[in-house]
């Protein structure tokens, strides 16, 4: 009998993997029974894969998750923190899939702060730099535009010489 030690890493990798393959199945099947939970971070997407050609996507709430059907592979980008559902019907309206999305877990190194009914992003690793985020402080995105447009003006008035 072969003894196998499994590190914390490893044994995640694993059921990562165990996950993956099942999910694999579970949506890939038509008329699925059972819903399976896509996981995502928010601001990040995953790929679905469907069996058969996808003509309706609805998601139970858009707050929490958006979809872009391409071809039939359903990309999934997590918004905020949440969880909702996606159904997926072909041009007869026959079910191909269901499934949740669960928006959940931001990395580690990756930090939140709530100021003055605005979210800001910070990535730590090892120094803390603050992330665009669309669905941050309106005023980082004003800001950026603004530098974006100031530079393109400084380049255009340099060729025009």
């Amino acid at each position: 009998m072969m003894k196998m030690a499994f590190t914390r890493v490893g044994l995640k990798a694993m059921m990562q993997i165990g996950l993956g393959a099942l999910l694999a199945l579970g949506v890939a099947g038509a008329g699925t029974a059972h819903a399976v939970d896509v996981k995502v971070q928010p601001d990040m997407a995953e790929v679905v894969t469907i069996s058969g050609q996808p003509a309706t996507v609805v998601v139970g709430n858009p707050l929490y998750a958006d979809v872009v059907v391409v071809g039939n592979k359903i990309l999934v980008q997590g918004r905020n923190y949440g969880k909702t559902n996606v159904i997926v019907l072909d041009v007869d309206g026959n079910k191909l899939a269901r499934f949740n999305v669960v928006v959940s877990n931001r990395p580690e190194e990756e930090i939140e702060l709530f100021k003055q009914g605005q979210r800001f992003t910070y990535l730590c690793a090892p120094d803390c730099g603050q992330v665009l985020d669309a669905n941050g402080g309106k005023t980082i995105v004003e800001d950026l535009g603004a530098r974006i447009q100031l530079r393109e003006s400084i380049i255009k008035g340099s060729t025009d010489k």
